[in-house]
C-alpha cells in the first residue's frame, strides 16, 4: 500500500467514525500527551499482540479493542473505572 493509500484509508476511517481532525499548537507536545498515551496503549495491548493477515482482521480486532477500552478497561486517571463507568457515575453526581 502506498503512503497516499494509507492516508485515504485514514481519512475514510475518520469519516466512518465521524472524527474531526484537529491540530495542536506547534512546539507544544504537552497538548498531545493524551493522544500519545492512547496510541501507546492501543499498540501495546492490541496491535502488537496480533499478526494481522488482512486489513479487515485488523479493523475488526481494533474496533473490538476500542469498545473494550471505553467500556471495560479500568483507567487509573478515572479512579480505575472505564470511561463509560466514569461518565455514568459523573452524570449521577450532577445537581
Amino acid at each position: 500500500m502506498t503512503i497516499t493509500g494509507e492516508i485515504w484509508v485514514t481519512l475514510d476511517t475518520c469519516r466512518d467514525y465521524r472524527l474531526q481532525q484537529e491540530f495542536i499548537t506547534p512546539y507544544t507536545p504537552e497538548q498531545n500527551g493524551i493522544n500519545e498515551r492512547f496510541f501507546r496503549s492501543l499498540k501495546e495491548e492490541c496491535v502488537w499482540q496480533h499478526a494481522f493477515q488482512i486489513f479487515e482482521d485488523a479493523r475488526r480486532i481494533i474496533r473490538y479493542w476500542v469498545h473494550w477500552y471505553n467500556h471495560r478497561r479500568p483507567h487509573s486517571a478515572l479512579g480505575y473505572q472505564s470511561p463509560v463507568q466514569y461518565r455514568t457515575h459523573q452524570s449521577t453526581q450532577v445537581a
